[in-house]
């Protein structure tokens, strides 16, 4: 994968992370106290 096109998908990740966190729901909820959320954070990072 070229460096731009891993760019594009780690902006598009971002842009998936920030509107979860503006729109909490149930799942996210469950999400972050499973520690999914943040296993999925370290793998974007």
């Amino acid at each position: 994968m070229s460096r731009e096109a891993e760019w594009q998908v780690r902006a598009a990740a971002w842009e998936l992370l920030a509107l979860s966190l503006r729109y909490p729901d149930e799942v996210l909820a469950e999400a972050i106290a499973s520690g999914e959320w943040e296993a999925a954070a370290a793998e974007i990072a």
